[in-house]
């Protein structure tokens, strides 16, 4: 896809990255965000892989510093982040089929926080 004389360009290469390896992660990550951390693992290679060839960073390049470069949350994060938005959708939505579950499920995990309850 990449190299020094030809090639797409590093925003075309993230832009195909986004577009269709990380929407395939996206897709299904409430189910998966469950795995072992060796499966999740595979993904973030995946990702680390994708990043290095967009920026043309060095092996030695920490993650973080790639994560920065190409402006993408670490797979974690970004899971959370999803996870976190599909909830809010849900909460609002007072005639959503799963509110009443998500929210029975959010006092259950959470009625033991309260002092003296």
């Amino acid at each position: 896809i990449q190299s020094h004389a030809w090639g797409a360009d590093r925003s075309s290469i993230l832009l195909v990255y986004k577009s269709f390896i990380r929407a395939k992660f996206d897709y299904g990550c409430h189910i998966y965000d469950a795995a072992a951390p060796t499966i999740k693992k595979k993904l973030t290679t995946i990702q680390n892989t994708a990043l290095r060839l967009a920026t043309g960073a060095l092996r030695n390049t920490t993650i973080k510093k790639l994560e920065v470069e190409a402006n993408v949350l670490p797979l974690q994060l970004h899971r959370d982040y999803l996870s976190l938005a599909y909830g809010s959708k849900i909460i609002s939505d007072h005639l959503h089929p799963t509110r009443v579950s998500l929210l029975d499920h959010h006092d259950l995990r959470h009625s033991s926080d309260r002092p003296f309850a």
